[in-house]
């Protein structure tokens, strides 16, 4: 047999001299899946089936899944999968691209980023294909009166993603496992004697008092009751809440401008410490306002190794951190609410938002004088970030964070650790460009002084000497 003989046929076509694909010894009718696509619309071939067979396996190296296919753009992908196209990426066995998207993957659990196509740059609701699956084809509650789905968890194995019930109250009622000695809190009694944890924790879902389910298979709580309120929960940009003096935990941002904000009870042992400093500094005339809410932040992951390695570095060149916990204003978007009665979500835009800006990136120094602006204060120490230990002070920058809910007036504002280093201490109510701050020095201090200033101030010059803490709501009568 000549090699000539061994060519495949020509591409179905008409008109494509191509030969035509063959994978894994399997010859198609046509050269790729554009010109399938194209003799689809001319009438060639009456349907265009998905990928399917050894011939379009993922290209994984070892793997052996189907690749994904998108129904409603025909695109068929090189991977199965949207973690698959990333590993091969990171071993070499495929070209880098752009394939992460900007919002998270909607399987409930799962903080994966959407896929994104690299040619159209369409992002899709999924990270992957099995994600995808998962998400549409959930079994029923085992429940005979139940309608709804049972639970779905993507942050377990795939042998264990689906389980039996919706919730907590369909496994404690179904009396068919009752049966044969099941309790949804069986298995949770074990795991919390063996953690330390709560033996029972309230629903995350605001507003909902029953008690939340616990994992069948892992025993391990999810933080709430059921699956229905897990994905309310998640479209409101709520997380599960295992502490017992959180209120409740709220997300912002997406990736690695992600941020969460706890919400402190009442009863939480930094609480009170909050608040005393920030009514106790008050420092200004008139009355007092009243504390709202305090926010503990957990800042994006980069932006805290950024403040911890500016400590580290001034450390090791033998300077002290000189770290204090300061005061900072900030303006804030007509559409970002959630210090006002936690009233939605952080609106996360950086672009519009100074203080979702600040919590989605850090403080960012190229701003300075954008508030003072706004506000009619000066510059007095440079282009810096200003900080104050009187409340007060910080609250004359806070103005256009007011938002009116009921009959009070709600303010914001952060409290920082700043990182100030070998500090520049002057009474002098202002200082020419060139001395902020002087050679040899990390920040300025300007402290009060008879015919200075009246409030301390701090600036740093580093966006990485700040790491915000809190952000405290407070509220005036309006």
């Amino acid at each position: 047999m000549s090699m000539h003989s061994l060519r495949p046929p020509p591409c179905t076509l008409p008109g494509c001299s191509r030969p035509c694909y063959v994978a894994d010894r399997v010859v198609h009718d046509f050269c790729g899946r554009t010109h399938a696509k194209q003799a689809l619309r001319q009438g060639v071939i009456p349907k265009l089936d998905p990928p399917h067979g050894s011939c379009q396996q993922c290209a994984l190296q070892g793997c052996s899944e189907t690749v994904y296919f998108d129904a409603s753009t025909s695109r068929v992908h090189d991977f199965c999968s949207w973690r698959h196209s990333r590993l091969a990426m990171e071993r070499g066995e495929w070209p880098q691209g752009d394939t992460s998207g900007s919002s998270e993957c909607e399987l409930p659990g799962c903080s994966d980023l959407c896929y994104k196509d690299p040619l159209t740059h369409e992002e899709m609701r999924f990270c992957g294909r099995s994600h995808s699956n998962l998400f549409l084809v959930r079994p029923p509650c085992a429940r005979r009166s139940c309608s709804r789905s049972a639970w779905v968890d993507a942050n377990v194995t795939r042998e264990t993603q689906h389980l039996m019930h919706c919730g907590r109250q369909c496994a404690d009622q179904d009396r068919t496992l009752r049966s044969i000695g099941y309790s949804a809190t069986s298995s949770a009694a074990t795991s919390s004697a063996a953690t330390g944890g709560p033996s029972d924790t309230q629903c995350s879902l605001p507003g909902c008092a029953r008690l939340s389910y616990f994992h069948g298979v892992t025993g391990a709580c999810t933080g709430f009751c059921c699956a229905d309120h897990r994905d309310r929960a998640t479209q409101r940009g709520y997380l599960p809440v295992f502490h017992p003096h959180i209120e409740r935990i709220i997300s912002g941002g997406q990736g690695a401008a992600g941020f969460q904000l706890r919400v402190l009870k009442r009863t939480h042992p930094e609480y009170g410490e909050i608040k005393h400093q920030f009514i106790s500094k008050w420092g200004k005339p008139g009355p007092l306002p009243a504390l709202e809410r305090v926010f503990e932040i957990t800042m994006p992951a980069w932006v805290v190794l950024a403040y911890d390695e500016y400590c580290q570095q001034l450390q090791v060149s033998g300077i002290e951190a000189n770290v204090r916990r300061r005061f900072h204003g900030t303006s804030a978007s007509s559409d970002c609410r959630v210090y006002a009665g936690l009233a939605g979500a952080p609106c996360a835009d950086h672009t519009q938002c100074a203080a979702c800006g600040i919590m989605t990136s850090g403080f960012d120094s190229s701003f300075a004088g954008k508030t003072a602006a706004r506000t009619n204060f000066q510059l007095r120490y440079g282009r810096g970030i200003y900080f104050s230990s009187v409340s007060g002070k910080s609250n004359d920058y806070s103005e256009q964070s007011e938002k009116v809910h009921g009959d009070k007036r709600y303010r914001m504002m952060f409290i920082c650790s700043v990182a100030a280093g070998h500090a520049f201490v002057t009474t002098e109510t202002a200082l020419d460009d060139s001395q902020c701050p002087p050679n040899g020095y990390h920040s300025v201090v300007g402290d009060v002084s008879d015919h200075g200033l009246n409030y301390d101030e701090i600036v740093v010059y580093d966006n990485r000497a700040v790491l915000p803490r809190y952000l405290i709501s407070y509220s005036f009568r309006a």
